[in-house]
């Protein structure tokens, strides 16, 4: 069996698990089940592949003056019963912080025939939880586990390619700066985010859903195709639009939106979609929409945003730029100035998307009615698109922040939205 032996934090997984102290960055994943499929085998498919995949065992400790990833020999999680619904559950779970030095890192929890897994920004991407995930139903419905992941013991940092690594690496930090200036000073005057709180207001987190059947999920792909574009540029293109139409001035507002970049096909070497870690970067694409937006162009303008910050290293050197880890402690003092600069960063809503997940096994794909993903936006950020393909449907889970936005806007927003996926 395979150990992540002890370890300081890598600076994406430090970054996360500091800011997690100031405001949580839990994220979340459904499977709504058939009656078939109870918690007891759950409980029973959790625990089984649990013990499979040491990365999951982990716990995150202060040792000295460092934050380090240990071994732990915690059980599994219990598989809690709960008596809401579990859309007000994975609420709830976006807003409830893990304690600092515990383990697990994973909670699951067991809700009106949903399975609701919330799990730890720090210890885990959303596409790895995603493919353990997919074991887990697997086991549940009475299918084999299969070879184990691969666990990667090494931070993400350490396999960037070569020229973005030391001293290297430091000196293409002030062009990669300039250009996100420069993007910026592009998209013109920047507009208020709607219904914007002061800074520093606590989020509350508030879900919709849109669901895109198979066949509007496969039209939303060749649409996009066609226009040389990506379904992370369609569904950014949409969320500026559907937010940019609660802003009531006329002309182009510059607006911003952070897409999550998986970095597994981007470091050195390549690594397995399968493995298990933590391994993602976040873009800003800074575009002007209008109040009538011409969709197809700003899916095409934002697809090429992200492609050109990858391949200009925006995705890697975006962590090689945070303070270093004497001026971000691992403690409250270090959690509290890395909040002041979430603070005083541009105010954006993200786009996270999964992508299409491989099909489950017929034994379990016919227990699992559907899979979700919620993630909260960021601090002064009115909204976060958590999108997951699986089984041919596009599900996409908005986290609204009802700090910026009262029920009726939220209502407003999720419709333009949807609609903005059908042009």
């Amino acid at each position: 069996m395979l150990f992540v032996p002890p370890r300081p934090l890598g600076v994406i997984e430090r970054f996360y698990w500091l800011y997690d102290q100031h405001a949580c960055t839990n994220f979340v994943l459904v499977a709504e089940l058939d009656a078939g499929l109870g918690r007891a085998a759950l409980e029973e498919a959790v625990a089984q592949s649990w013990a499979r995949h040491p990365r999951l065992r982990c716990r995150i400790a202060v040792i000295g003056r460092r934050a380090v990833l240990e071994p732990e020999t915690a059980p599994a999680p219990p598989v809690l019963v709960g008596e809401e619904p579990w859309q007000r559950r994975v609420e709830a779970e976006l807003a409830c912080p893990f304690a600092v030095g515990a383990a697990p890192l994973v909670r699951v929890a067991w809700c009106d025939g949903a399975a609701v897994f919330t799990f730890h920004h720090g210890l885990l991407d959303a596409r790895s939880a995603a493919w353990w995930l997919g074991e887990v139903l697997a086991l549940a419905a009475g299918g084999e586990p299969g070879a184990p992941f691969p666990e990667e013991p090494r931070p993400a940092e350490d396999l960037f390619p070569g020229y973005l690594r030391g001293l290297a690496g430091l000196g293409r930090l002030p062009a990669v700066i300039a250009a996100g200036g420069r993007a910026e000073r592009a998209a013109g005057r920047a507009g208020a985010l709607p219904g914007a709180p002061p800074r520093g207001t606590p989020r509350r987190p508030a879900l919709a859903w849109v669901d895109l059947d198979p066949e509007r999920s496969g039209a939303l792909v060749r649409r996009v195709r066609e226009a040389g574009a990506t379904v992370q540029g369609a569904l950014v293109a949409a969320q500026l639009a559907a937010l940019r139409a609660e802003i009531p001035t006329d002309g182009p507002l510059g607006s911003c939106a952070i897409s999550a970049v998986d970095l597994r096909p981007h470091l050195e070497p390549v690594l397995a979609p399968r493995t298990l870690g933590m391994f993602i970067s976040v873009l800003a694409g800074w575009h002007a929409v209008s109040p009538e937006p011409d969709l197809p162009h700003l899916a095409r303008e934002a697809t090429t945003t992200v492609r050109a910050a990858i391949a200009g290293g925006r995705a890697h050197l975006f962590w090689r730029a945070l303070p270093p880890a004497w001026c971000l402690p691992a403690d409250a003092r270090g959690a509290a100035r890395l909040g002041w600069l979430a603070r005083h960063s541009a105010r954006a809503s993200v786009v996270s998307n999964l992508g299409a997940l491989p099909d489950l096994p017929p034994v379990a794909a016919e227990a699992v009615r559907a899979l979700r993903f919620a993630m909260a936006p960021q601090e002064g950020g009115p909204l976060c698109s958590a999108a997951v393909t699986s089984q041919g449907a596009l599900r996409l889970g908005l986290c609204f922040d009802a700090a910026h936005l009262d029920p009726a806007a939220r209502e407003r927003v999720a419709r333009r939205l949807e609609a903005g996926l059908r042009v």
